[in-house]
């Protein structure tokens, strides 16, 4: 038995620095517990304790040649030794390890062992707003990949990535297209379960029609569901699929919510799928 991706994507939200995200952001879990216990980034760290003999242990074995030991303290100056380190691939590798495995085990891969060893599906990242919730992203090259982010939900300004960014940064959640490097992408289902079904509360999907227009793996679910319930749009066509709410979309579902609903509320819970998805509206009679 693996465990779920949006598991692993949830845990790891609750320790990301959310500053960047925008509000209208999509997550798998409720956005006031996301960062509850932010974690910094050390390399070559796996949930390490940030005390002050393993911060420096860290520097001597990989900062010294980059940084002066003044500066990196500089860097570190207020890390409490109860806080957590990790770096990327350190961050997937303690959620298995200490979280799945309940301390006992003994995973430790690189971002490049993870590409090659755990992805079955792999690439070239073409279509961004195609990821799935967990997939994973990298930098590097074809025969090596140096770094690993996650995807981790959807904003109308497309896909958001969950990384342990950097020294200066931490673990955060950025703007996939505020990361260009990123140009691979993997499924890491040697690792992962993916299939459909969430283990924790989505965030509420906004269904207003914005510019730029929401998109996401949400939105393609709720198309497919007003497809399915014979719902289309307000010139009588049929929705495309694609995960991107527009104008036709959102007729579609206001035939459905009058139908059905007669009042559309806050909150409103709608299956799809195999997916509970929670949308988010203004009243209308």
């Amino acid at each position: 038995m693996k465990p779920k991706a949006l598991d692993f994507i949830a845990w790891g939200l609750t320790h990301a620095d959310m500053g960047g995200v925008p509000e209208d952001a999509v997550l798998p879990i409720p956005r006031e517990y996301c960062g509850a216990d932010p974690a910094h980034y050390l390399l070559g760290t796996i949930w390490t304790l940030t005390t002050p003999e393993n911060i420096k242990a860290v520097y001597d074995r990989h900062y010294a040649g980059k940084y002066t030991w003044e500066k990196f303290s500089e860097l570190t100056a207020g890390w409490k030794p109860t806080e957590r380190a990790t770096d990327c691939q350190g961050l997937n590798d303690a959620f298995l390890r200490f979280i799945w495995e309940g301390g006992d085990g003994v995973t430790d891969a690189s971002a490049d062992e993870c590409y090659k060893a755990w992805c079955g599906e792999k690439g070239k990242l073409a279509d961004p707003g195609a990821l799935k919730t967990g997939a994973a992203v990298f930098k590097g090259t074809d025969s090596k990949k140096t770094h690993v982010g996650f995807i981790c939900g959807y904003s109308g300004e497309g896909p958001l990535v969950l990384e342990a960014q950097g020294i200066k940064y931490g673990v955060r959640v950025n703007l996939l297209k505020d990361r260009p490097a990123f140009r691979y992408y993997g499924i890491m289902d040697a690792k992962y379960d993916y299939s459909e079904g969430e283990s924790y509360p989505a965030s509420p999907l906004p269904l207003d029609v914005s510019k730029p227009m929401h998109s996401g793996q949400g939105y393609a679910a709720m198309q497919e569901a007003l497809n399915l319930l014979g719902y289309k749009d307000g010139e009588g066509r049929q929705l495309v699929a694609d995960g991107k709410w527009g104008r036709r979309s959102r007729e579609a579902w206001e035939s459905a919510a009058f139908d059905n609903i007669g009042e559309i509320e806050v909150g409103v819970e709608v299956k799809a799928g195999g997916r509970t998805i929670f949308v988010q509206n203004e009243k209308r009679p």
